[in-house]
């Protein structure tokens, strides 16, 4: 049974049935789901008062020893649906991964894919709280935080690989980075 105060990196959906979906860290070694009809009452699948572990596919990711997952967002991408997070090791805490994960629905199973962007790869320090969303001609882009500030970076259609280099869009460093679009203006 998990508490409710034990979660972090919270990531909202709303799912084509009306209902709302929270995914969450837990402990750093899972990622927890809630359900709401209302935004007001949370359960899980089941109705019980209680977050659930979402159900891997072949396994959770592979932590490595020391790490820990965390920062994640859930996105509609495609027909399915994309699940991004972070990994990091407080022991080095300028390294570090996003990895991501898939599925056909939002309470899973979820396939991990691994790595999606490393700090080891593309030399930016602690890669950290991805945001998926998507161009007005559909094409997913990320957007993540990280000790050298924030990065927008274009992602193949299935979100699963890069699109090119990721680009710093603001020096300073923020917690939870995200994009909005209001008309032709993010």
């Amino acid at each position: 049974m998990y508490s409710f105060g034990a979660l972090s990196g919270l990531s909202l959906l709303c799912v084509p049935d009306g209902s709302f979906r929270l995914y969450a860290s837990s402990g750093g070694t899972d990622i927890v789901t809630l359900v709401s009809k209302d935004l007001v009452h949370w359960g899980s699948d089941d109705g019980s008062m209680t977050a659930q572990g979402i159900s891997w596919d072949g396994g959770a990711p592979d932590l490595g020893a020391g790490n820990v997952m965390s920062d994640m967002c859930v996105a509609a991408i495609g027909g399915g649906y994309v699940l991004c997070y972070t990994v990091t090791n407080p022991a080095d805490p300028w390294r570090g991964y996003i990895g991501c994960a898939t599925a056909s629905a939002p309470q899973g199973p979820w396939t991990d894919k691994g790595e999606l962007l490393s700090s080891s790869v593309s030399g930016i320090k602690a890669p950290c709280n991805p945001f998926v969303t998507t161009r007005e001609d559909g094409a997913p882009l990320m957007v993540f935080g990280s000790a050298e500030g924030v990065f927008v970076q274009r992602l193949s259609a299935d979100t699963l690989e890069l699109d090119g280099e990721a680009q710093i869009i603001a020096s300073e460093v923020f917690c939870a980075p995200r994009l909005a679009r209001h008309g032709e203006v993010w």
